[in-house]
């Protein structure tokens, strides 16, 4: 994406937060990676955006189960 927009790199790569609570139940918070780079207004950017967040969201569903 920073090929085709200098600026993506302020976004990538993506983070994320994995904290546990009082009570121990453990969250897993990010940012909507769509939603950030949605100013931008390009597409080719936005679908690799949706790549990476759906593999992100994979890999998280498969660790906290």
């Amino acid at each position: 994406m920073s090929r085709l927009l200098p600026e993506m790199a302020l976004y990538a790569p993506l983070h994320f937060v994995v904290y546990e609570d009082e009570a121990g139940k453990t969250f897993v918070v990010y940012d909507n990676f769509v939603s950030l780079l949605a100013q931008y207004q390009r597409e080719e950017i936005t679908q690799v955006a949706r790549v990476v967040e759906q593999k992100l969201e994979a890999l998280l569903a498969a660790v906290t189960q």
